[in-house]
């Protein structure tokens, strides 16, 4: 299909425009009241369909229509428009993008916050993570997101620090057209294309959904982004040597939703092709990460009886990559390839005893089948090294949990709700194998004395791997808006990677990250066309864990481990308001506010890294006619500290790069849908209108970029589809 995707690619101009044609309800979102929208039902929170006001979270909505006016055209792009949320694009070796969510931030893939597709978890079992390079959902695709804000993990298990984000792409809209081409190309030679077929009859309903997207990346000065220049010459490169070429990206997705009756089944196949970086400065032609990942999903609904509803589904993963690194030295080559095949299993129950009461209770089974890393490197083509780690052979690891949830209706205003949740994380093997000959400082040369680790190590968790954790909430609904007090639990098992990168050094094994939160969330529209969603959060984070990584450039080896960093507290409110100005323009805006803490000994003066005080996003949305939308979109990114590094004591350490200065980003969107009254519609995309140096913070997994990252500069792409 690749092959297909490109041969075609060049007789179509861009890809990006959403497409089904907007139904009559989709069209009356602009015109609802905060009131109407919260009858809105959604699935995430609860893991079955809830009206948003009765919800025991902070719930934001991210429509096709608001998607589709916007003109965002990538996964990550629409993520980092989220209230409280910010990008990070530190070069990743994994490939992936962070984000930062309500003053937290932690190295490397998204780990604080689920991610699920049409429910579906998008877990990476070797990290524990969300790497967006796995997923790579075409937005055209996307019919609706729902953001569940707060601590998740009595619904969803480890993770769900900060939430949890559901994309869902298999919702036919009566009244929409059941098929839909799209093909861009923009700045930057990006290009873009997008297939959608749907189709209902009856009880049987499919949706296929396939999209191909590429990019050259940016073309930036590796000047622009160290102040150590020595860096450059250590790797073989000149002070003037770019990274063009060295940030390409290619995706491709395919996804089949089929259902019939109370059956389903979702297939989802993707594969990512994108320049990364490992802790050094690539070589000119750069290292390219090659993701593939295949998801295999079928459950079942049947109703018990009228009061227990139950649903029980399974599903198969497959998820790995190859990395060819270009890196260290001239002349030397590694690759690295891991692999994980796992499967889980999930039965939730629902029962509704009387009409006050409803209980939820779930169990649920992951076992890891396959966990396993290869590494070869070596020098002018001859092998010197090489590695394995991951499961033993023939064995394998399984995680269980239990859940139950109970709501009890006081009185038509008075809702009451607790949860809590048991799991169980038992002990499971580990095996680290690398050998190498070492390389002798910066000239290049072998020695060749025999370097290698050996080691089988099971790993034992604290209180025999079992952890708990609870919710509680209490929702009061007002005339036309409502009230949410909650308080939840949740916990972060350290990953199989951030076990075994202890083993080599002998250091311990992180202990289990805990979040408690408090939250209050005000949904009201107390005038006419003004809608207010406001919340404020307290958060105490504790072990948290981190991971250093130690390049010595006088021996060429790394040194990587984690560990339990200590204690956070953050204290923010988040504000969230439209305004209908008339029935052809409306203003929203969103803003977080927010003030974090370092609890560690010797930190309490010491700003945390990654944790900007303000974050801010305007947008004025104009609909001159039926057929039009323009919309400007504005972001303010407040100054972001890098991580505080500790020599002997905390007085006597430095930031890992330089702090950044507040951001100013404005994007453009023009769309006509229709186009001249025919079936096709077209968009202009114009990000970063005023071309401001995009920067992102400096972290470990590149700390030569000392003076912060790049990101991409004004860009221009144009849309063109067809609805069939």
């Amino acid at each position: 299909m690749l092959k297909i995707l490109r041969r075609y690619s060049s007789l179509f101009l861009l890809s990006g425009a959403l497409g089904q044609e907007l139904d009559e309800s989709h069209q009356k979102l602009l015109q609802m009241s905060i009131y109407d929208l919260m009858q809105i039902k959604v699935t995430t929170a609860n893991k079955k369909e809830e009206k948003i006001d009765e919800v025991p979270a902070s719930v934001i909505i991210i429509t096709r229509k608001e998607i589709a006016e916007k003109g965002y055209t990538t996964l990550p792009e629409i993520i980092e428009h989220i209230p409280g949320i910010f990008k990070v694009d530190d070069y990743y070796w994994l490939g992936s993008q962070n984000f930062g969510v309500r003053g937290f931030f932690s190295t490397g893939p998204m780990n604080n916050l689920i991610i699920l597709v049409n429910g579906v978890n998008q877990l990476s079992d070797k990290y524990s993570d969300y790497p967006d390079v796995k997923i790579n959902v075409p937005v055209e695709a996307i019919d609706r997101i729902e953001i569940i804000k707060g601590p998740m993990s009595v619904i969803y298990g480890s993770g769900a620090f900060f939430g949890a984000i559901n994309i869902i792409t298999n919702k036919l809209e009566e009244g929409s057209q059941p098929g839909l081409f799209s093909a861009s190309f923009g700045s930057l030679n990006t290009s873009q294309l997008f297939f959608r077929k749907q189709y209902r009859v009856q009880n049987f309903e499919y949706v296929l959904n396939a999209g191909y997207y590429h990019t050259d990346g940016i073309e930036a000065a590796f000047s622009k982004m160290t102040s150590d220049l020595s860096i450059l010459e250590s790797v073989g490169l000149t002070e003037d040597a770019t990274i063009k070429g060295q940030k390409t990206e290619g995706q491709t997705f395919v996804g089949l939703y089929l259902k019939d009756k109370d059956f389903y089944a979702d297939f989802s196949v993707t594969e990512n092709n994108k320049g990364v970086f490992d802790g050094q400065p690539n070589l000119k032609s750069g290292s390219i990460l090659t993701t593939n990942a295949y998801n295999i999903v079928m459950g079942y609904h049947y109703d018990f009886h009228e009061k227990w509803k139950s649903e029980i589904k399974a599903g198969m993963y497959k998820h790995g990559h190859l990395l060819n690194y270009e890196v260290f030295f001239k002349n030397y080559y590694e690759t690295d390839a891991q692999h994980t095949h796992s499967f889980d299993i999930e039965w939730n129950n629902f029962f509704q005893p009387d009409e006050k009461m409803e209980i939820n209770l779930g169990l649920y089974q992951r076992t890891v089948m396959q966990l396993y890393q290869f590494s070869d490197f070596g020098y002018y083509n001859v092998k010197f090294g090489g590695g394995e780690i991951g499961l033993p052979k023939d064995t394998h690891y399984s995680s269980q949990s239990v859940y139950t949830q109970v709501s009890y209706t006081i009185n038509d205003r008075l809702k009451l709700l607790g949860g809590v949740r048991l799991d169980h994380t038992p002990e499971y093997p580990m095996h680290y194998s690398r050998g190498y000959a070492r390389l002798n400082g910066n000239n290049g040369l072998i020695d060749t004395t025999n370097y290698r680790v050996d080691i089988q190590e099971t790993y034992q968790p604290d209180n025999h791997g079992f952890t708990t954790v609870s919710r509680a909430a209490a929702i009061y609904h007002f005339d036309k808006s409502v009230l949410k007090l909650m308080w939840g639990q949740a916990s972060k098992q350290p990953s199989y990677t951030e076990n075994y990168r202890q083993l080599p050094g002998g250091y311990p094994f992180p202990e289990v990250a805990e979040i408690n939160t408090f939250e209050i969330n005000y949904l009201s529209s107390f005038l006419k066309d003004f809608n207010l969603n406001i919340s404020l959060f307290y958060n105490t984070l504790d072990n948290l864990i981190s991971t250093t990584n130690i390049y010595d450039s006088e021996t060429g080896e790394w040194d990587i481990f984690s560990y339990s960093s200590g204690k956070q507290r953050t204290l923010g409110t988040e504000l969230d308001l439209s305004l209908l100005i008339t029935e052809k323009a409306e203003i929203k805006f969103d803003l977080m506010v927010q003030q974090s803490k370092d609890l560690r000994k010797g930190y309490e003066d010491i700003k945390p890294g990654y944790s900007p005080h303000l974050l801010g996003s305007f947008a004025l949305l104009l609909h001159p006619t039926e057929d039009l939308s323009l919309a400007a979109s504005a972001r303010y990114i407040d100054k972001i500290y890098t991580v505080w590094r500790t020599v002997t004591t905390p007085q006597e350490g430095s930031r890992l790069g330089n702090a950044l200065n507040p951001q100013y980003l404005l994007d453009l969107n023009l769309r006509m849908d229709p186009l001249f009254n025919s079936h096709f519609y077209a968009m202009i995309k114009v990000k970063n209108l005023l071309d401001i140096e995009r920067r992102y913070p400096t972290t470990t997994s590149n700390s030569w970029a000392d003076k912060g990252t790049l990101g991409e500069p004004r860009t221009c792409s144009l849309t063109i589809g067809t609805k069939f």
